[in-house]
């Protein structure tokens, strides 16, 4: 729950906040985004409107790709 989230800091300047969104989890760990037949190491945030993936590219990480948690993105998801 909200209430229960972590005080935690971003290190991602890139990372805009909207007023009132906090940050409930970050992922120091590498994730992979697949996309077709590709896959782009980078990291997860998490906050209280929006899951974010930052991808990793050398020298820092690209701007970070928002999915807004409120909106219906209409996502597929396909059985392997």
């Amino acid at each position: 729950s909200i209430k229960s989230a972590k005080n935690l800091s971003v290190t991602s300047s890139s990372l805009q906040l909207a007023e009132g969104e906090i940050i409930l989890d970050a992922d120091g760990i590498s994730v992979l985004k697949h996309i077709g037949i590709s896959a782009w190491p980078g990291r997860l945030t998490l906050s209280s409107h929006a899951l974010y993936f930052e991808t990793f590219r050398i020298g820092g990480y690209d701007k970070p790709v928002k999915y807004d948690l409120s909106t219906d993105l209409k996502q597929v998801v396909k059985p392997e």
